[in-house]
């Protein structure tokens, strides 16, 4: 009885104190991401799609099996003559083997092409997590700033109803608190967003997010064999080798097909009866249809796919080069700004001007104005600081990182 007492007595700490949520960080949304049920689906229906396509393809012809059977009527009597054979087609050129290695470099781009999904997945997870951060730090500001002027105001409209402050002064500053107010219930409404789309993505909890928004590391240049590498080339040069070995195959058709027939004849006549073995050898005449054009078409193919590639590998380059450019200036000016925000020696603006209220000094305006000039400024710095985060994403996801 006393270890069952003890026993509910816990279940009852347990519910009355539930254990707290564990923060998300961006390594274990990307895990959930791409664990997620649907998209792993999608992946595995994409392969197995490609998988059968190429197990279909190359296939030898099917076997042939025919019975005859002939009846004439002839001087006394019937004449019947019955044949049953077994045929089967062969290629002799090489075409089914071709087509089987098409099949393949239409698998090897199919792999290629979900490691890009993959990559788009971690990229887009990663931009969520970064956008509810980012919405988590601007609400925490702007938060922290309300209930500052909030407390600020109920000071200031206690003085004035004592007669140490101006009437002007008390309502100037309670009209602030109330716009602040609504700038902060609307901020509100737009974390439980973000955090809403993350939580699609990951199927994770997202109340409590945990991450620098602006990157540690720096990026670093990639050579151009490094880019050479990436999912996208790689499923370009599987198109171009399949289109390639397709121009090689078509242009084989001209080779005709050979049609061995193996089988069995009897022959009944009246006064005269016998049997014996067929043996025929057929040849396809490729007079319409030789692969001519075809082939044609896929080395057109395989011609404007190497272009392709090429365009798409100096478009990484490209790309490479902008997002590094973006990431080091969003960075740098993020870094400028927090070095003048805050209470730090060079960006305690707030708390000098309140002092100088207090004193005298300045007018509620410029009291107010302080207040304006520190909050934007921590906006900027977090608008840089996810412009930097952004471009890293980019980065990591057109290199592989």
């Amino acid at each position: 009885m006393r270890i069952l007492t003890l026993l509910f007595i816990g279940a009852g700490l347990l519910l009355a104190f539930p254990t707290p949520a564990l923060a998300l960080n961006e390594g274990d949304a990307v895990k959930q991401a791409l664990r997620n049920s649907t998209f792993q689906q999608t992946l595995s229906a994409r392969e197995q799609q490609a998988q059968g396509e190429s197990r279909a393809t190359g296939r030898w012809f099917n076997p042939e099996i025919s019975y005859e059977r002939e009846s004439l009527d002839v001087p006394g009597g019937e004449s019947r003559e019955t044949t049953l054979s077994l045929s089967q087609r062969f290629n002799l050129a090489g075409i089914k083997r071709l087509e089987r290695a098409a099949a393949r470099h239409h698998v090897d781009a199919e792999a290629a092409r979900n490691t890009l999904l993959k990559r788009e997945r971690v990229a887009q997870t990663r931009a969520a997590f970064y956008q509810s951060l980012m919405a988590e730090q601007h609400y925490a500001r702007l938060d922290a700033l309300y209930n500052d002027l909030n407390q600020l105001s109920t000071s200031i409209q206690a003085r004035a109803e004592a007669g140490d402050a101006s009437r002007y002064d008390a309502m100037r500053i309670a009209r602030e608190v109330a716009i602040y107010a609504g700038r902060r219930l609307q901020l509100g409404s737009h974390l439980q967003a973000e955090k809403g789309r993350l939580e699609v993505l990951t199927g994770a909890d997202a109340s409590t997010l945990e991450g620098a928004l602006l990157p540690r590391n720096d990026v670093t240049p990639s050579e151009e064999a490094d880019l050479a590498l990436h999912p996208l080339i790689a499923a370009y040069d599987a198109q171009v080798s399949r289109a390639s070995t397709q121009a090689t195959a078509a242009g084989r058709q001209r080779w005709p097909d050979m049609t061995l027939s193996l089988g069995r004849k009897d022959v009944d006549e009246p006064g005269f009866e016998t049997d014996g073995h067929v043996v025929a050898l057929g040849m396809e005449l490729p007079i319409g249809s030789n692969g001519k054009h075809q082939a044609a078409a896929s080395r057109s193919r395989a011609d404007l796919l190497e272009a392709e590639r090429q365009l798409a590998v100096q478009q990484l380059q490209a790309e490479h080069t902008a997002y590094i450019e973006q990431f080091q200036a969003n960075k740098r000016a993020s870094e400028t700004l927090a070095r003048h925000g805050g209470d730090s020696e060079e960006g305690a603006l707030v708390t000098t001007a309140r002092a100088a209220y207090n004193a005298g000094e300045i007018s509620i305006m410029a009291l107010l104005d302080a207040y304006r000039a520190d909050y934007e400024l921590q906006e900027r710095r977090l608008e840089h600081a996810l412009a930097a985060r952004q471009a890293y994403i980019q980065w990591q996801q057109l290199t592989g990182k």
